[in-house]
């Protein structure tokens, strides 16, 4: 995890005590160093925090090609750069660092914004083309490293959290409608929190001159078809083919300078990448877990069997309801998102303690159930709706054995009869469980009287599938997989 700062004066020029100020904010992204690069007109700036992972020697940031007509930062990471590495070579690129970022400035050099399709990780670059006077800046497909916007007096800023841009003296001001929608559970990708500062949606990049500022998209999820006629295969040949697409994965995660561990709890896909990892570690991996004061919650005897069975040395860390109480304040400001629950504050004390015992990198079941629908709400779409063959006894039946099987999770359960959602029926033909579960929390007053009367009639549903291309992402797709669209 970096923090990265871009400066983009398009009517006018910046200062050096901005990019200093925004840069110093993100330092506990990057303790390893921070550097910054001005242009000579004073017209773009380019700030980096760096938390080293890779090339810990020669891999400061901004990186600038031989000529200097680029220059880029980074925050994140491109898996498999080595074999791009040796791609770039052979069509001539001189590389000047061992760092894996140093790849997406070539591949810019050679593809332009095509460079994108080459690019395998969890990332957020900006890069400055001098040239052609054009700041491009991406984010990954799913969103996992964070990029924000905004333009303020005629100068584009970037960076990698929001208050980076406050620091640099963008004022804050609530977005109200964003907290309506979130309260909703349907904050669209491009909103935050903040008025006038934006997020670069996953699997977008920005290309910014003096002609203006685009957003493009670069890849979205593609569900497949009802009417699409796929060789069947069998449950076996699945398992197969998604344990060598996981194992790939893992493996090239594990490529790091410096150690990397692995949080641990009783789930399915911490519990499986764990095991493959300790499969390509020359070392028992450094797992870490939770453990809660309440048995209900608790999985730290399953995580336990699990390290050992792995061969891996585990940490836990205890917490009770008072230190998430203490830290909540702490993990809503690192997030700059509201939390609903604990799991926010959890996360936040995880990663402190793994931070505290020297590890920068660790592997993450985070995900998988917004993928591989894991989630709860997302077996009950699939009962009701998904499967249409079976007798509605039956359908029954397992409804209620997810039900008594899930008993902490009671407000999964039960269709929701309101108009709040009577626009999403309308347009996707059903009612996804996860937003049910949504309206569910809406009943719990919150907000004070005069925010809900300005809100009370506002369709925040609507609001959130103007911005979903339905027709085009969710047309003769399976149910399920509209609920797992919409709620990537």
């Amino acid at each position: 995890m970096c923090g990265i700062v871009a400066l983009f004066g398009l009517k006018g020029i910046i200062t050096e005590s901005q990019l200093k100020r925004a840069v110093g904010s993100l330092k506990h992204r990057g303790p390893d160093g921070q550097s910054i690069w001005i242009a000579d007109n004073f017209r773009v700036g380019l700030g980096h925090t760096r938390l080293s992972i890779i090339d810990l020697n020669s891999g400061d940031q901004p990186i600038a090609n031989r000529n200097g007509s680029l220059r880029i930062i980074a925050n994140g990471e491109f898996y498999d750069f080595e074999r791009i590495q040796q791609e770039l070579k052979q069509w001539g690129y001189w590389l000047q660092t061992k760092s894996d970022s140093e790849i997406a400035l070539h591949l810019y050099d050679r593809f332009g914004t095509q460079c994108l399709s080459h690019l395998r990780g969890e990332f957020a670059f900006v890069l400055w083309d001098e040239r052609n006077q054009v700041l491009f800046a991406a984010r990954d497909r799913f969103g996992i490293k964070p990029l924000y916007y905004t333009v303020y007096q005629g100068t584009l800023y970037l960076a990698s959290e929001v208050k980076a841009l406050l620091a640099a003296g963008v004022p804050a001001v609530w977005d109200w409608e964003s907290f309506h929608l979130l309260d909703s559970g349907v904050l669209p990708p491009h909103n935050t929190l903040f008025s006038n500062i934006y997020q670069v949606p996953p699997g977008y990049f920005m290309l910014a001159s003096d002609s203006g500022i685009q957003l493009h998209r670069y890849w979205d999820f593609d569900y497949p078809q009802i009417e699409t006629k796929k060789h069947q295969i069998s449950a076996q040949e699945y398992v197969e083919e998604l344990r060598d697409i996981l194992d790939e994965a893992i493996r090239l995660r594990l490529r790091a300078d410096v150690p990397v561990g692995c949080y641990l709890s009783g789930g399915l896909d911490s519990s499986a990448i764990l095991g493959i990892a300790s499969r390509y570690a020359t070392q028992p991996i450094q797992a870490f877990t939770l453990s809660f004061d309440r048995t209900e919650y608790n999985e730290e005897a399953i995580a336990a069997e699990t390290a050992q069975h792995a061969g891996a040395n585990l940490q836990v860390v205890p917490i009770c309801q008072s230190d998430l109480a203490e830290n909540f304040a702490d993990a809503v400001c690192q997030g700059e998102m509201l939390c609903y629950n604990a799991h926010t504050t959890a996360k936040y004390i995880l990663s402190r303690a793994a931070r505290n015992a020297g590890y920068k990198v660790v592997l993450t079941g985070e995900g998988a159930d917004e993928i591989l629908g894991g989630y709860i709400h997302f077996c009950v779409d699939m009962l009701r709706h998904g499967t249409q063959d079976l007798e509605e006894s039956r359908r029954q039946e397992l409804l209620e054995v997810l039900k008594q099987k899930n008993k902490i999770s009671p407000g999964q359960f039960g269709a929701v009869e309101t108009e709040d959602l009577e626009s999403v029926f309308k347009s996707l033909g059903f009612t996804p469980a996860w937003m049910e579960r949504r309206v569910r929390l809406k009943s719990v007053p919150v907000y004070s009287s005069a925010f809900r009367d300005r809100f009370n009639k506002r369709d925040a549903y609507r609001l959130f599938l103007n911005h979903i291309d339905v027709a085009g992402q969710l047309h003769q797709r399976e149910p399920v997989n509209h609920s797992l669209y919409l709620c990537s």
